[in-house]
């Protein structure tokens, strides 16, 4: 009887020291982004391959999910409306955004089309990769890790994968 009484004293005073060891550690993975893909227009006044702001102050995303029974679903379609003086702004593909995550679908389970409705030019993000994993960073905090994001960007494969590890960004610039 005192034996499982001490056994049990043992337990909870373990539990109890962890959970006010790792109360006191604040988590700050910035892994909220670590699978996006970042668009940013081309809108340099010193380049000639631009665009002019008013051509993308309307963007219209598409994304179709990729399946075998892919023909059977509807795609998803978000407008963009950017005044001229946002025109620089970047465009966010996230699990999360713009569009609603469905279930477990993460972004690599869609095939996307930017479409410019002023110069009416189509632009194909296909055979997005994702690989990622969860890291104990000081045995309180889980942070996601992305360790492999690719895709095809109108017929050209790019590697977008952080180097440092750090889930940076690596925009994708959209020229004319």
């Amino acid at each position: 009887m005192l034996r499982s009484f001490f056994t049990w004293l043992l337990v909870i005073s373990s539990a109890a020291l962890v959970a006010a060891c790792c109360g006191s550690v604040a988590c700050t993975c910035q892994d909220a982004y670590a699978d996006a893909v970042v668009f940013r227009f081309n809108l340099d006044p010193s380049s000639a391959n631009r665009f002019q702001p008013a051509q993308v102050d309307s963007v219209v995303l598409t994304r179709y999910l990729v399946t075998s029974d892919s023909a059977k679903s509807t795609p998803d379609k978000v407008r963009l409306y950017r005044p001229v003086v946002n025109a620089g702004d970047s465009i966010l593909l996230n699990n999360n955004a713009p569009f609603l995550q469905t279930g477990t679908r993460k972004l690599n389970s869609y095939r996307y089309d930017i479409y410019l409705p002023r110069t009416k030019a189509i632009y194909h993000v296909r055979n997005i990769n994702l690989d990622g994993d969860f890291d104990d960073v000081n045995g309180c905090c889980t942070c996601y890790r992305n360790k492999k994001k690719t895709l095809v960007f109108q017929g050209k494969p790019y590697d977008l994968t952080d180097a440092t590890g750090k889930n940076l960004l690596n925009p994708i610039v959209i020229t004319p």
